[in-house]
């Protein structure tokens, strides 16, 4: 959720960023908004002191033996005003809520503006492999060799999944493993978290309310999903201290995580694609720091550099491309890939 204080110092600003994604919205109605709710939590809140007055008001005199009969009048007046003016604070925050859920992050001063066609190559390192043949798609290769087998897979789970096999899935395991040892190593505690969360772990991540169609529901509310099958272990380690307060003195807070990741991919996108793109289910090691929001910018790019070393160290070529606004999930104000 965009930081309501932000948006009542410089609405222009917010209204700018979130048109880079393509995302054109009037905060002026937000800002009427607000202003009733604030005026009327401070109503509310004039209201309960008053009620203790009364209250503190009424011991006093029955300990004296006075006559409290005016004043339990007027107790039950304030008292229904006050009811009155907290069910329509309610009201109001809901309806701010409702506008601030489905708004995305701000992005980056240095996030281009505009979709994929405005991704930005950072660098690339490694060599180009150059062959002297025609090569194979890794859909061949991997049913040549016997890696995967998509004919079963799908026989299994339906379109959108597939089955590794022998050498595929030691090769998957192998990776998993080279890739947790190497974070493990660098001082990232190794977490297995549920892979069934609730809408609360949703909501915090800000996945919900906009992308609760995306995950595949097991239980559904009024509000959406009240659990569901994780759709990357990011989502939960967001919520791993959700409601405490970390000590800045034990930041940052280094976690690498490993799960299966369950997308629903509404409407079929890139499922239906050729071979391993995005499927259903896939695994995926998940890096994750809590740090002062100071070091964000310096945390991010250690991030970047502890994937860029493990794909360095398979030999692989690859480029780093900072993604433009409107192609940065919703959550994020910045993000790179490392595509090989």
């Amino acid at each position: 959720m965009i930081d309501v204080t932000l948006i009542r110092q410089n609405p222009v600003h917010v209204q700018q960023a979130l048109a880079k994604r393509a995302v054109h919205v009037d905060l002026d109605e937000f800002l009427h908004l607000d202003d009733d709710y604030r005026q009327m939590r401070a109503e509310v809140e004039r209201l309960r002191g008053e009620r203790k007055r009364i209250s503190g008001e009424i011991a006093k005199r029955q300990r004296t033996g006075e006559d409290v009969a005016g004043l339990h009048g007027g107790a039950t007046a304030v008292g229904e005003q006050l009811t009155a003016a907290e069910t329509w604070l309610t009201e109001l925050d809901q309806a701010r809520r409702a506008f601030l859920d489905p708004l995305p992050n701000l992005p980056d001063a240095d996030v281009p503006a505009g979709g994929k066609e405005n991704n930005e190559v950072i660098r690339e390192a490694g060599r180009r492999p150059q062959f002297g043949f025609t090569p194979k798609d890794h859909v061949e290769l991997a049913r040549t060799l016997g890696l995967v087998d998509y004919e079963r897979g799908t026989k299994l789970g339906g379109s959108g999944f597939w089955l590794y096999r022998g050498n595929g899935a030691l090769l998957e395991w192998a990776l998993l493993n080279h890739f947790l040892a190497a974070h493990v190593r660098d001082g990232y505690e190794f977490v297995l978290p549920p892979h069934i969360l609730t809408f609360a772990a949703g909501y915090t991540a800000g996945q919900f309310p906009k992308f609760a169609d995306e995950v595949f529901a097991l239980e559904r509310g009024d509000d959406g999903p009240d659990r569901f099958l994780l759709p990357t272990a990011e989502t939960a380690l967001v919520n791993l201290h959700r409601d405490e307060t970390l000590p800045e003195a034990e930041l940052p807070r280094r976690y690498v995580a490993y799960t299966p990741c369950y997308r629903k991919e509404a409407g079929g996108y890139r499922t239906a694609e050729r071979g391993t793109l995005r499927g259903h289910q896939f695994n995926k090691v998940e890096l994750f720091q809590f740090t002062h929001p100071g070091a964000s910018d310096a945390v991010h790019e250690e991030l970047l550099g502890k994937a860029e070393e493990l794909v360095k160290e398979l030999g692989l070529h690859y480029r780093i491309t900072r993604l433009a606004a409107g192609d940065t999930s919703a959550a994020m104000a910045r993000t790179y890939d490392v595509e090989v």
